[in-house]
């Protein structure tokens, strides 16, 4: 029995879920930037007014504008955990991970408002978000939104037009939340023990769905959060799901679970506070090492999005680790 593996596809729609959750968490310290004293409690404010796209998931958003961004961040370090752990067959999304992607699209969208009002998230690129979020809808389904179907509808980098945005993250979640993750099968038709293994899984998907459709209650979804508060330190919660991203982008298909708590282990010392940029900053750092001393090769895309496109500021820090492992082991 052969299989082939949609191995591509997944690849590409958690490369838009780490973008995502760094624009989050741009975002995040963009509003603690603004406060004096910041404790644990502290709930960056998530206005989202375009009511357009996001009524079907009001309850997930609701729920995220109430929790604390140490909460958020434990929330998304868990999700991004699950989901780049198991690449070919992640764990079966709850409605915990619904609630993630709705959030973290409600976030992109308020920062794109802010970006159409003259309020940039990243100074150096006034469309810094909407050409993630273009470049994200390009990469996972080009036909959809860009004019090639009878249900697309026309978009630009530049655009303007919230109501288009709104809805290119509407469509943006369900396709990383939808059809992401699946693979095909190619050659089985006349395999009888894959048939017969194929209907007992069907046979575990169909009680799975049921449980699906229980924790989707509104008032059932608060039984998430008993185990999403447990999460209360921010500042090692914060370094881990960096680290995790940069090590993800970085590599790619290369990615192992395994290996994050030996990058986290690598030394770096900085005098800046445990903020987004300089666990950015530790995470290049660190991971760039890493991959220079396991001899690992880098996945190109991710690579470049993140060190040149995105945040180029992190590239001497990339280099420099890069540069000591290779001394170190010659």
């Amino acid at each position: 029995m052969e299989f082939e593996f949609d191995t591509v596809r997944p690849l590409k729609s958690r490369f838009v879920e780490c973008k995502l959750v760094l624009l989050a968490l741009m975002w995040i310290e963009h509003s603690e930037d603004q406060q004096k004293n910041i404790t644990d409690d502290y709930s960056t404010p998530l206005l989202v007014d375009n009511s357009t796209w996001s009524n079907e998931f009001g309850s997930e958003i609701e729920h995220f504008r109430k929790v604390s961004n140490t909460v958020r961040i434990g929330v998304w370090e868990d999700v991004i955990r699950l989901g780049l752990k198991e690449l070919l067959i992640p764990a079966y999304p709850t409605c915990l991970h619904a609630a993630c992607y709705h959030a973290i699209a409600a976030i992109a969208m308020h920062i794109i408002d802010e970006e159409i009002a003259g309020k940039y998230i990243n100074p150096a690129d006034p469309c810094f978000a909407r050409g993630l979020v273009y470049h994200s809808l390009e990469l996972l389904n080009k036909e959809r939104y860009f004019g090639h179907r009878e249900d697309s509808f026309y978009l630009t980098i530049d655009s303007t037009d919230e109501v288009c945005w709104g809805y290119a993250l509407y469509y943006l979640t369900h396709e990383i939340v939808a059809y992401g993750d699946f693979f095909f099968v190619s050659d089985i038709d006349d395999n009888k023990e894959f048939w017969e293994y194929y209907n007992t899984l069907d046979d575990v998907e169909e009680e799975e769905f049921e449980r699906e459709n229980w924790l989707n209650k509104p008032e059932t979804y608060t039984q998430c959060q008993p185990f999403i508060t447990q999460l209360t330190d921010r500042q090692q919660l914060l370094s881990r799901l960096v680290t995790r991203v940069v090590y993800y982008l970085c590599v790619g298909h290369g990615y192992d679970d395994k290996n994050l708590d030996a990058i986290l282990a690598i030394p770096f010392t900085s005098r800046a506070s445990g903020s987004f940029q300089s666990s950015l900053a530790a995470a290049a750092y660190r991971v760039g090492y890493f991959i220079a001393s396991q001899n690992i090769e880098e996945w190109v895309q991710g690579r470049n999005w993140l060190l040149h496109d995105a945040f180029l500021s992190v590239l001497p820090f990339y280099e420099k680790g890069k540069k000591e492992a290779s001394i170190l082991y010659k």
